[in-house]
């Protein structure tokens, strides 16, 4: 499986992983996903941190997942859930989640932690074969914000 993102009509990263351990949807006791929720998305392990191909490989989930920015989020609809978890240098595995059916998500039990969470598919585990990633400065300037036109925009 190939993953790239394009800027000024030049591949800016671009990820080759091998896939092992695939079981589709269909393989789970599945509930009715609505695909209109984007689902939270969790990263595990050090090397999101302190690996760069692993660290681009984040950020092109979080701009694949994004639909909008936003200053809060409604608990109560917080029902899915995208794990990433890198077990080594090499080996990443992907699990998707949902939130009980049935079961209203209030801040009592996030603060408890007494959610839980079926699994719903797809699962599946990446292994990195090849990647080619952006120079710092390629990078810098295709995260680089347009300017605000309108003044009082920018003062708030």
């Amino acid at each position: 499986m190939v993953f790239g993102r394009l800027y000024a009509e030049h591949v800016l990263d671009m990820f080759e992983f091998g896939i092992s351990n695939y079981q589709a949807v269909q393989s789970f006791k599945a509930f009715e996903v609505d695909n209109q929720i984007n689902p939270i998305l969790i990263f595990q392990g050090e090397q999101f941190e302190f690996s760069e191909k692993h660290r681009r490989f984040k950020n092109y989930l979080i701009d694949f997942f994004k639909m909008g920015d936003y200053d809060e989020a409604n608990i109560a609809e917080l029902k899915r859930v995208l794990v990433v978890t890198s077990l080594n240098e090499t080996k990443i595995t992907v699990r998707h989640y949902e939130v009980n059916v049935g079961k209203q998500i209030n801040e009592t039990d996030v603060k408890n932690r007494s959610l839980s969470f079926n699994e719903i598919g797809p699962r599946f585990d990446l292994a990195f074969r090849r990647d080619k990633i952006a120079t710092f400065d390629d990078y810098k300037n295709a995260c680089k914000q347009p300017k605000v036109e309108n003044p009082e925009k920018k003062r708030q």
